[in-house]
């Protein structure tokens, strides 16, 4: 009967501790993404260009949209690891518009854009200095911004 409870407590403990591992993977943080994001600036492209003049720095532009699957995947994966967090917001203003709502549409047509997710590297005059277009992962994406 000893040996029962035993057998019946080990695999009690067991259980568990796999439980337990379970819930700390999600809650201990991933060391490949980061808590902090990219600076989005909420203001209009405009702004940032006027931003890019006076700190003589590259816009980055994020066309999406929000049915866009791969842009989600994009913003969720991409635009949290800590390498890209921290070099777009060092180097670049950062810029991102729903190319179906304000003056996304305009600004979608003004630089070609036909596919989502397209990132756009601007100069500070406004004129376009590199596009790409598809899903990017974190080194495709830096490979991209580091001109």
């Amino acid at each position: 009967m000893n040996r029962f409870i035993n057998r019946k407590m080990n695999k009690l403990l067991i259980i568990s501790l796999l439980g337990l591992a379970a819930c700390l993977a999600f809650v201990i943080p991933n060391n490949s993404n980061s808590s902090s994001s990219i600076d989005f600036t909420t203001n209009s492209l405009e702004t940032a260009l006027e931003k890019a003049k006076t700190t003589n720095k590259l816009v980055f532009l994020d066309v999406s949209t929000s049915w866009c699957g791969h842009c989600k995947k994009m913003k969720k994966n991409t635009y949290t690891n800590n390498d890209v967090v921290d070099y777009l917001n060092q180097d670049y203003i950062c810029v991102s518009i729903d190319a179906e709502k304000g003056d996304g549409p305009a600004v979608a047509r003004k630089y070609g854009v036909s596919a989502f997710p397209t990132v756009i590297v601007l100069n500070a005059d406004g004129s376009l200095k590199d596009k790409s277009t598809g899903y990017l992962k974190p080194q495709q994406l830096l490979k991209f911004v580091k001109l």
